[in-house]
């Protein structure tokens, strides 16, 4: 049980990680920035 909560979790950052680095290539200024709030939010 507890394993499958932590790879949901570890799979759900890693989603939204390739999401930012996708979102980077558009938005170049912004995407710093976007990067680091989402990686705090994701990481706690």
């Amino acid at each position: 049980m507890k394993k499958k909560i932590r790879k949901n979790k570890f799979s759900r950052f890693w989603k939204h990680y390739i999401f930012t680095l996708y979102w980077s290539k558009y938005h170049k200024k912004s995407s710093f920035s976007l990067f680091i709030f989402h990686f705090i939010l994701y990481i706690n």
